[in-house]
């Protein structure tokens, strides 16, 4: 049940969560090798990004309004986004697209709806919307997204994921549909198989797509990861599915280094030449910090076949507040003309000081002629307090956290076996999963201060809990 008391934030877009906006095309400088971001060179680049967001240790915190917990004992969840973008006739802000979000009674996100702002009725009108079901332990086992058919006033599907875990929460199989129109069916599209050592990491990572003459799943690239004493990905070798052979061809390798403090520092690609039977560079990226832990600097290079050397692709830029709340996000391209820097897109955030809530965005494109930052687009996010359990299953002893909030670590009193706990930051990702016996000691040592949720699988039943780190 959701309570009286609203928290309205009138606030700046974020480009991240409402999707991204067009990139400008920085074609005045001639020939740009990639300078100018066609389709395949963003794709590449988003790809780059998954890659290091999957980093164990990745200290990336881009607000995410999936699955965005609160630190009350009521939780506060984002309710709604409203994005207002510019209007190139007036110069004025006008309303664009709004999205509002569901969640179950334990707090899980279950459904987003999209709206478009129809200017010539003044309505919203909806677009799309994605839906998620979970298991028991909360781990998403479905997800379906839909357009709307105004014609004819229907949903109809567009893709959907099946996912399945392991008994340790673990995922081991995505498989991804997309719907057809004309037979009114879910066909295959993607699959993904993914295996797990004795310490939980990631080994193996198998993708397939669907073969429509076969009606079969075809292996089209593997990757095997392996690790450090300490867990840290060392490197990993992508495999490209030779169909005349009927073998996996070693194609790709990437190499991982770290800081002194334990941090990602630096990552090199390569791509197996065949005429010459050997590795060559590919591409590169390496991140800076601040004496927080913030990632600050993230520079990404690609290798220069004529001259042997690393060259300058794109760069991210990141700041925070002295709560350790991102307020800034640039990115820019590398002029091969000019040597420097030139502005592609820039987002600013604010944040709620207790929590770290994102209130307020804004989202800046680069004009090439004045050489300045422009605002493109600005949102809202709007959050509400709900009455949220917490509990899968209700149990029938008491379970604590003792201390919190917590220092160096913590023990769970009232555990009258062996359980799981899972704990999540407040963007939703996991940070650390362990078995702990009754009253077990739990170090913290290795986290960042901060709010984070810890969910305690028993044999009853599940309950979540908040923790604060000091």
């Amino acid at each position: 049940m959701k309570l009286i008391f609203t928290f309205i934030a009138a606030c700046f877009v974020v480009s991240s969560i409402m999707g991204q906006t067009e990139r400008t095309k920085i074609t005045e400088f001639g020939n740009s090798r990639q300078l100018s971001r066609n389709n395949s060179d963003f794709e590449n680049l988003q790809g780059v990004r998954a890659e290091r967001h999957s980093l164990k240790d990745f200290s990336f915190n881009q607000p995410k309004v999936s699955q965005l917990k609160s630190a009350q004992a009521v939780t506060q969840l984002l309710d709604s986004t409203v994005e207002e973008t510019v209007d190139a006739a007036t110069g004025k802000m006008i309303l664009s697209e709004k999205i509002l979000y569901v969640y179950n009674s334990i707090g899980n996100y279950i459904r987003y709806l999209n709206y478009s702002w129809d200017m010539n009725i003044s309505k919203w009108v909806v677009s799309n919307k994605v839906e998620y079901s979970y298991d028991g332990n909360d781990n998403k086992t479905l997800q379906i997204s839909y357009t709307y058919d105004t014609s004819n006033g229907i949903w109809l599907g567009s893709t959907k994921h099946e996912y399945t875990y392991d008994s340790n929460g673990k995922m081991t199989i995505d498989s991804g549909y997309k719907w057809d129109i004309n037979t009114s069916n879910w066909v295959g599209s993607t699959k993904y198989e993914s295996t797990y050592d004795v310490k939980g990491n990631q080994n193996q990572r198998i993708a397939y797509t669907w073969d429509i003459n076969t009606n079969k799943w075809i292996g089209s690239s593997k990757y095997e990861y392996n690790y450090d004493s300490n867990g840290e990905r060392t490197h990993y070798i992508i495999y490209s599915w030779d169909t005349n052979n009927s073998k996996w061809v070693g194609s790709r390798k990437s190499e991982y280094s770290y800081d002194s403090n334990g941090k990602f520092s630096q990552l090199i690609n390569y791509s197996w030449e065949i005429s010459e039977n050997k590795w060559i560079g590919s591409y590169m990226y390496e991140s800076t910090y601040d004496s927080n832990g913030n990632e600050i600097v993230w520079c990404y290079y690609v290798w220069d076949l004529e001259n042997n050397i690393w060259v300058n692709e794109w760069k991210d830029e990141y700041a925070y507040d002295t709560n350790n709340n991102m307020i800034l996000y640039a990115s820019y391209n590398w002029d091969i003309i000019n040597n420097k820097w030139i502005g592609d897109w820039k987002e600013e955030y604010i944040c709620d000081n207790t929590y770290g809530y994102q209130l307020f965005s804004k989202n800046y494109s680069w004009n090439i002629y004045s050489e300045n930052w422009e605002i493109s687009a600005q949102s809202t996010n709007y959050y509400s307090q709900h009455e949220v359990t917490g509990t899968i299953n209700v149990l029938s002893v008491v379970i604590n956290i003792i201390p919190n909030p917590v220092t160096n670590g913590f023990r769970i009193s009232g555990l009258a076996e062996i359980s799981t706990i899972i704990l999540s930051d407040i963007n939703g990702k996991i940070v650390l999963t362990k078995e702990v016996a009754n009253d077990e000691y739990v170090s913290t040592d290795a986290l960042p201060q901060g709010i984070y949720l810890v969910r305690i699988n028993t044999g009853e039943g599940s309950i979540v809990k908040k923790l604060v780190k000091r």
